[in-house]
């Protein structure tokens, strides 16, 4: 399915980055620290090197072994729920005025589509945020921060709407990692009011280890086999 997007104009962009600007640094301080997307001086090049830091770290160990399940939202953007996210910003010590004013700017937006000179009937959304805009991404971020998780031998990081459930494996008890997984598959850590759906296609298990030979079992996601790759480091 295609994603809806949207044309702003130029004068609407400006008053985004300036709303943008007076929202960032309310929140900043509160937002999950392993997010690497939509934040200043970081990229999806520092969310591998993380990833591979914590990797290494912990492969040099004996007995080790990592798993890693990737897992991406499916249309997230257009799950988030502005009353809800007027709740978190809220909780955030943001402003009441600008709350009011965000929540707005999600909700009575109309929408049509045009083809050449055919243009289809307006329809009216209150769910979800705008493609395309400048505000959107970050208030993404927002509605997911407190969907976070991080300990010395497990975590959860996330470039905008795509996951990596990472656990450190120490002779095989691979529990608090398991746990995690299937918290955030069915969304037992993540308030299930938020509508946030999992894309069953694009979630892959991964094992990495030292000469680890024992046969893995196979996945299994809310009673759906997935994918399980084998690898292995020399």
């Amino acid at each position: 399915m295609k994603r809806s997007s949207v044309l702003s104009r130029f004068d609407k962009k400006s008053l985004e980055r300036l709303v943008l600007e007076q929202l960032r640094p309310i929140v900043n301080p509160l937002l999950d620290p392993l997010q690497f997307a939509y934040q200043p001086r970081l990229g999806v090049e520092d969310a591998v090197i993380y990833l591979l830091n914590r990797a290494y770290a912990h492969l040099d160990k004996p007995a080790s072994t990592m798993r890693v399940v990737f897992m991406d939202f499916s249309s997230a953007f257009d799950t988030i729920r502005p009353a809800l996210l007027g709740k978190k910003l809220t909780a955030m010590q943001v402003d009441a005025p600008l709350v009011s004013w965000i929540v707005d700017y999600l909700t009575g937006r109309p929408q049509y589509v045009r083809l050449q000179h055919c243009v289809s009937d307006r329809v009216v959304s209150n769910t979800g945020a705008p493609q395309g805009t400048v505000l959107s991404p970050f208030l993404f971020t927002i509605y997911t921060t407190d969907f976070n998780y991080l300990t010395e031998t497990c975590h959860l990081q996330k470039y905008s709407d795509d996951s990596a459930v990472v656990g450190c494996i120490s002779d095989g008890d691979e529990a608090e990692y398991r746990a995690v997984v299937e918290n955030f598959v069915t969304c037992q850590h993540f308030d299930r009011d938020e509508y946030c759906l999992h894309n069953s296609t694009a979630r892959t298990p991964r094992r990495f280890g030292l000469k680890y030979t024992a046969v893995p079992r196979v996945g299994e996601m809310l009673s759906t086999d997935v994918l399980q790759l084998r690898f292995y480091q020399t």
